[in-house]
């Protein structure tokens, strides 16, 4: 196998090989098959081979999260070898928003919807197959039960890392097996107080890192304040759509844009 990146792209054609089913012991088959991306920048780490009492599954990586880069689609990277001898087509998305930072798993916001076994996650917004208590959309770092979708979350913070309910009656819940994020080049901290230095009429040229859905300047301020390397914001109150942006990016240039604010991270 070459030790050099591989490269998966949005718009290849998906070649999906058949694979033997794990019978008494016996390995599923060899897997030839690309994987559906966001970014012609995905670049796969070592891909994991599992066998377990749930049958075989392939597991794709990221060698490295991309840098002002936001995830665009819902994904799974677990491939898992079916009843009928195919296997589940896998996708990845490498976007900075897709590790959580240790002691904040609430708030991870990224878009892997199935489990580490490559199990569909359950709506949080849905009783079925399994009933919870996560009801309250203040719970979710997408401030939305519904918002929250299938996502892997850990809504109270309590399991310390990204999990979710499983569309597998038989198994209640499991671990996503989201990663770490590397938080050595990547944080910026103000430690317990956060204050915001805030401009009236004015927007960034570049992209975010991330951007999403906001009732207002309060809550793009509370997401910048919650994430350790957000230094900036922007939030347009025409759009009503926040933009969070990373600290280690040059600082930005500022110009004037109606109905916009910009918000910069000041520590006391």
């Amino acid at each position: 196998m070459t030790s050099k990146p591989i490269l998966f792209f949005l718009r290849s054609l998906l070649i999906v090989a058949l694979c033997t089913k794990r019978t008494n012991g016996d390995v599923c088959g060899n897997q030839h098959q690309q994987v559906r991306s966001d970014n012609v920048n995905t670049c796969l780490d070592k891909v994991n081979d599992n066998l377990s009492n749930d049958g075989a599954t392939r597991i794709y990586k990221c060698k490295s999260l991309i840098r002002g880069f936001s995830s665009m689609i819902n994904y799974c990277p677990v491939s898992v070898c079916k009843d009928d001898g195919t296997w589940t087509e896998p996708s990845l998305s490498c976007g900075v928003t897709e590790c959580y930072e240790k002691g904040k798993s609430q708030d991870f916001r990224g878009r892997r919807m199935c489990t580490q076994s490559g199990r569909f996650c359950q709506r949080w917004d849905s009783q079925l197959p399994h009933k919870h208590g996560y009801k309250k959309s203040d719970m979710f770092s997408d401030f939305s039960v519904s918002a929250a979708q299938a996502y892997c979350r850990d809504p109270d913070g309590a399991r310390g890392f990204p999990w979710c309910y499983t569309t597998d009656p038989e198994k209640i819940s499991e671990a996503c097996d989201v990663p770490e994020c590397d938080t050595e080049d990547d944080v910026f901290t103000c430690g317990d107080t956060v204050q915001y230095a805030i401009q009236k009429g004015m927007r960034f040229l570049v992209p975010g890192y991330y951007h999403f859905s906001c009732r207002s300047l309060i809550e793009c301020a509370s997401s910048c304040s919650r994430l350790d390397r957000c230094r900036h914001f922007t939030f347009s109150e025409k759009h009503a759509v926040c933009e969070l942006f990373d600290y280690t990016l040059p600082e930005p240039k500022l110009v004037p844009y109606i109905k916009y604010r910009y918000g910069k991270k000041v520590c006391k």
